[in-house]
């Protein structure tokens, strides 16, 4: 019987693979967010991660599926979005017709979880954006009523977006 070798952390299929293939810029900044918010790097998250870090807007369940196919099912995806929310990875925007999105929290890479900010939607192409740097303004409740979340997501076309004429003249008609 010949004797067991034992592999060291560094010895796997995995370990030849990043020697031979360093990973790049982004995957780098993508391992990093996972592993300062002690989320396990799977291939899975790794992906929907770089998705999310990609878009300068919320994206959808279905939108970032998409890219996905074959990769993940379903499950496994919003499995994972569960995860990172947990972890304070991403937050989820709730549109105006209950549509739930996601972006990643900013700063994804240095630990801060700064959800409590304002949304924007653009009334031309419908993304929703993140204004991280505007934070949800205090306003008092009446009577017995508690906050469980604040949210505000205002809408305005965006400058230069495909039908944003038409949409400013309509906002301009309802200030009147």
């Amino acid at each position: 019987m010949a004797p067991s070798v034992k592999r060291g952390a560094g010895d796997g299929p995995a370990a030849t693979r990043a020697r031979l293939h360093p990973p790049t810029p982004k995957e780098e900044l993508v391992l990093l967010a996972l592993r300062s918010y002690a989320v396990r790097p799977t291939r899975v998250r790794r992906a929907v991660l770089a998705v999310l870090l990609r878009s300068p807007f919320a994206l959808s369940g279905a939108e970032i599926e998409q890219p996905l196919r074959p990769l993940s099912d379903r499950i496994t995806l919003y499995r994972t979005l569960c995860t990172f929310e947990q972890a304070a990875l991403i937050h989820r925007v709730v549109d105006h017709a209950d549509t739930v999105r996601y972006a990643a929290c900013p700063n994804s890479t240095a630990r801060v979880a700064a959800t409590d900010h304002v949304h924007f939607k653009c009334t031309a192409c419908r993304h929703i954006y993140c204004l991280s740097q505007v934070p949800v303004p205090a306003v008092a409740l009446p009577g017995p009523y508690r906050w469980s979340a604040a949210t505000t997501c205002s809408r305005a076309p965006a400058p230069g977006a495909k039908g944003s004429k038409g949409a400013s003249q309509k906002t301009k008609k309802i200030a009147r």
